[in-house]
């Protein structure tokens, strides 16, 4: 769709019916704008919930042993090589090294 033209000044110039469909092809933006602005004036009460929610404890064994079954996974896979990772000499291997060579015995065994 073209609409307009461009002076020698790059100025937009539309006319009158142009104006019109412009409109009709951009109202639904600004509306969005307007509801926007809207809700930036309301405030929002917070309300005291007593809801807490907590994790059973069967979830909390089934998470840790996800994880133990992974962490002795990629154990293995680096003893056998399996990985190609480089352990520091003093054999301490930081979080986010693990979380890295996880994410790679993932790969591997995929």
């Amino acid at each position: 769709m073209k609409l307009g033209f461009f002076d020698n000044n790059w100025n937009w110039n539309i006319e009158g019916d142009e104006i019109k469909i412009l409109q009709k092809t951009f109202d639904l933006f600004y509306r969005n704008r307007l509801s926007s602005e809207e809700l930036k004036k309301t405030k929002f009460e917070e309300k005291n919930t007593t809801f807490q929610p907590q994790i059973l404890q069967a979830s909390k064994e089934m998470a840790t042993n996800y994880r133990e079954k992974v962490l002795e996974e990629t154990a293995a896979m680096i003893e056998n090589k399996e990985l190609n990772v480089k352990v520091p000499e003093n054999g301490r291997i930081s979080h986010v090294d693990l979380l890295n060579f996880q994410k790679q015995a993932q790969i591997v065994q995929h």
